[in-house]
């Protein structure tokens, strides 16, 4: 039985597979010892190319030369680096680029020797293989003149808005925001240096404008307007009113959109423009940065009511001001008490000012189908107590002498409402306006006492002398 097995002849698909496998074994024998061959034969693969030089099948010693020579004329060259209109050009060391030929050497070199048996295989008869040059680049170097072509990119983005022109409205376009980015711009130099390329576009971010023109198509009529007046002869105050004035204005607000006096006018301080003008201080009118500016916000808080927005955020002032009814004025002070009105119509709504001979005037605009009918008014005043007297001394007066710093005030209140087409009369505001002090200086300067005269006893005269000897005479005396 064992004898029938032995001598039982293989069929032949079986004696394929034996043939098969040999060659197989072969092969790889074959591969093996030409894979140990290369790695002892101390040269780079063959079809190697580094930044367009072909260094393939040369020994290390004769790739060495070729990039070393390479990278030092490409170093040399000069490289354009452009961003919109505006372009940078100079050597790459210029720019903080290194190449580092050395480690792309020993990049070439590896090639076919590190990795699997079967990526050492592909390397070796690969008939093409292009390698990367490796570059650093130096950001203490780079950094300035991407930070000056930063200020020749960088532009905010501009919301599209409305102005009034001979009495119609205009839509303004938008405009796209423009930032450069600095660490994609640094990669994008990279990426051409690689590539061999002197022309290298650095990386610009654009910002998309909240509003644009077309989300504007719908305003087409003035919902409301208030106007309020001002003595332009004091001209700090109108210099304030008009900064926040041009501030507010052109402020379109889409549906749901809340408006912030203070986030829209900004700091009211020298820096932004503003100047000292008189201002409220506990009840007490002094000299104040940005003086004048609640008249603005005034006039927008009545605009505001009379369009029917919604008031968010609304504060009385602690006195009736001269330029709005008493419970229809609206303070602000930068960085506690805001002025905020949301939009809540279904389309955009932009707010226009004007100013000149002595009068604010604020406009709301939106589409035609958000118009309201609104009367705006005030209840009867009740009057409290009046407020009482307070006397600051004052060394610079004459002691006795009383000035009125401010005049104290009746305590007020008020309450504000409104009627929107037709309906039943709704309750805006409760104001309340407290008793304010008299505020007095009175002089406590104590004027200094006249000294009492004393004549003066008369002097002997003096014995006639000869004319030729005056010193004498007086040295005797």
């Amino acid at each position: 039985m064992t004898e029938s097995v032995k001598n039982k002849k293989l069929p032949l698909w079986g004696k394929i597979a034996i043939a098969a496998a040999a060659a197989v074994l072969l092969v790889f024998a074959a591969l093996g010892i030409s894979v140990s061959s290369f790695d002892k034969s101390g040269r780079i693969c063959k079809n190697v190319t580094v930044g367009g030089n072909d260094i393939g099948g040369m020994k290390r010693d004769d790739a060495e030369k070729i990039l070393r020579a390479w990278a030092r004329s490409r170093m040399n060259e000069a490289v354009t680096l452009t961003a919109l209109d505006t372009k940078w050009s100079g050597a790459l060391a210029d720019f903080g680029v290194d190449i580092k030929w050395r480690k792309t050497l020993e990049n070439a070199y590896a090639m076919g020797r590190t990795g699997s048996f079967g990526d050492k295989v592909k390397r070796i008869f690969s008939g093409e293989n292009k390698l990367e040059v490796v570059t650093a680049v130096d950001k203490g170097k780079v950094f300035p003149i991407l930070n000056k072509a930063a200020r020749e990119v960088n532009s905010d983005s501009k919301d599209a808005g409305i102005k009034i022109v001979d009495g119609s409205i205009t839509i303004t376009q938008e405009e796209l925001g423009k930032s450069l980015n600095k660490e994609k711009s640094i990669e994008a130099i990279e990426k051409g240096i690689k590539e061999g390329k002197n022309l290298i576009p650095l990386v610009i971010n654009t910002d998309k404008p909240k509003v644009m023109a077309k989300d504007l198509k719908d305003i087409t009529t003035r919902l409301s307007t208030y106007t309020t007046r001002y003595n332009p002869g004091k001209v700090a105050r109108t210099h304030n009113v008009m900064l926040a004035a041009k501030a507010v204005n052109g402020k379109v607000l889409m549906p749901g959109d809340t408006f912030s006096y203070n986030g829209t006018v900004g700091p009211r301080d020298a820096a932004h423009g503003y100047k000292d003008a008189p201002i409220f201080v506990s009840g007490n009118i002094e000299p104040g940065m940005g003086g004048g500016i609640c008249q603005v916000s005034t006039t927008l808080y009545n605009t505001a009511l009379l369009a029917d927005m919604k008031i968010v955020e609304r504060y009385p002032h602690q006195r009736v001001v001269d330029y709005a009814p008493a419970g229809l004025d609206a303070t602000v002070a930068y960085g506690s008490r805001d002025f905020r009105f949301t939009n809540n119509r279904k389309h955009p709504v932009a707010i226009v000012t004007r100013m000149g001979g002595g009068s604010i005037t604020v406009e709301i605009y939106g589409a035609y189908a958000d118009k309201r009918a609104v009367k705006v008014f005030t209840g009867p005043k009740s009057y409290g107590k009046s407020g009482g007297r307070k006397v600051i001394n004052d060394p610079t007066l004459p002691a006795g002498k009383e000035v009125v710093e401010t005049r104290g005030t009746r305590g007020c209140y008020v309450t504000s409402y409104k009627v929107v087409d037709g309906g039943s009369q709704q309750v805006v505001a409760h104001n309340t306006y407290p008793a304010l002090d008299t505020v007095v200086r009175v002089g406590t300067k104590v004027e200094p006492k006249p000294e009492p005269k004393t004549e003066a006893k008369a002097s002997p005269k003096p014995a006639s002398k000869p004319a030729a000897e005056p010193e004498s005479a007086e040295e005797s005396e």
